[in-house]
């Protein structure tokens, strides 16, 4: 039997979620079993009771996705080998028919109806009961399914994944729900197993092989900052000690990552570093691959730096044509209030928020969903600094 548990953490802010939509929790990326796609699968948490044909499952590369489905409309019974099942008081209560209903604030499972992959979920199971849907992935096809057999959800791409559900709720349309999205370049490639899940609409990656799925450690966050000779990484592991070494990884472009150092886990508080002082490059991305001591991946997330931004008056802005957010990055030698304004074309500000910063290294972020498609500035003004740089709205 494959064992899945997995803990998941569901922080709920509004820019990420509609308070009426499904909200996407975890997914199968690079599934394991004899057809990947068939062993893919998509756990959402539904947010009003409403029948199992009202929710679609969409993945593609665009925002929203529209390229891959699994409709709610094309529930059947099982028809693969793979058995799901869970224990220790878990109820699975399995989907027969498209019209059954859903209560708000079930955890669902939409997987295909060919599965050929065993999977036990006691550890989704955090309320007790959790609903399973067989989708039919194989013609003919009622509804709107469109999911592969050869597998959708490729861990080795290079651009953004999204996933999104939609519902028949008023606002969960494919322009009103909340997508979230990944990288797949984040996971060690092409590796069975591979999971992405996503708290507050962060993914986080992880493997623990496909015979025991555990993410007892759920995420693993690094920050970067700038200092005088080198770049200073620093990440948090708490108390977690089922961890064999830490790989620190670097990349000029966000996609292809080499190894620049390797460290055991000998801390501790749970608090480690690394110094890197090749500057040679102005760009720069870092992540970090964790092994644990059953031999389960876990990869961090990315971060990026601006190696020559050691000093006040340079602003970083990226990524420089962007969808969602923009993010931001800049040097200061004191303490200061500081504003980050956001000017269209016309010289209006559109957005605008206020903070305190601290001595070193800062970075933040701006969200720019309701912006309408165009150029515009961004203006960082921090003590009696002004730093401002251009960015696209797509």
């Amino acid at each position: 039997m494959k064992k899945l548990i997995i803990l998941i953490v569901c922080v709920y802010f509004a820019k990420y979620t509609n308070a009426q939509c499904p909200t996407v929790n975890a997914a199968m990326i690079n599934a394991c079993g004899t057809s990947e796609g068939n062993n893919e699968f998509v756990l959402f948490t539904t947010a009003v009771s409403a029948a199992a044909n009202t929710y679609i499952v969409n993945y593609g590369t665009a925002n929203p996705p529209v390229t891959n489905r699994m409709s709610g409309v094309d529930i059947k019974a099982k028809t693969g080998t793979g058995v799901i099942s869970a224990s220790g008081g878990c109820v699975i209560n399995f989907i027969t028919i498209p019209t059954d209903v859903i209560p708000a604030g079930a955890k669902v499972i939409f997987i295909p109806a060919n599965t050929d992959n065993n999977y036990d979920i006691t550890g989704l199971c955090t309320s007790g009961s959790i609903y399973v849907a067989y989708i039919n992935t194989v013609a003919p096809i009622t509804g709107t399914t469109s999911w592969s057999a050869t597998g959708v959800l490729a861990n080795s791409a290079t651009t953004s994944r999204f996933l999104q559900v939609t519902s028949a709720t008023a606002g969960c349309n494919a322009a009103g729900a909340p997508a979230v999205s990944y990288l797949g370049s984040s996971f060690v490639p092409n590796i069975d197993g591979n999971m992405v899940t996503w708290n507050a609409g962060v993914p986080s990656y992880s493997n623990n092989g496909c015979n025991n799925v555990i993410l007892d450690l759920e995420e693993l966050n690094i920050t970067v900052n700038a200092l005088k000779n080198y770049n200073l990484l620093k990440w948090d592991i708490g108390n977690e000690t089922n961890i064999k070494n830490f790989k620190i990884e670097k990349s000029n472009d966000g996609v292809i990552f080499s190894e620049i150092g390797n460290l055991n886990p000998t801390s501790l508080n749970g608090m480690y570093s690394f110094n890197d002082y090749d500057l040679s490059k102005n760009i720069c991305y870092y992540r970090i691959i964790v092994t644990h001591n059953n031999d389960r991946i876990l990869v961090s997330n990315i971060v990026k730096i601006n190696s020559k931004i050691r000093s006040e008056n340079e602003l970083s802005c990226y990524p420089s044509v962007a969808k969602d957010i923009i993010y931001l990055q800049w040097f200061s030698e004191t303490k200061s209030n500081t504003s980050i304004s956001i000017i269209d074309a016309y010289g209006k500000v559109v957005l605008n928020k206020n903070f305190a910063i601290n001595i070193g290294f800062n970075r933040n972020s701006m969200d720019i969903n309701q912006l309408a498609v165009g150029s515009y500035f961004v203006r960082v003004i921090s003590g009696n600094t002004k730093m401002t740089e251009r960015f696209v709205k797509q």
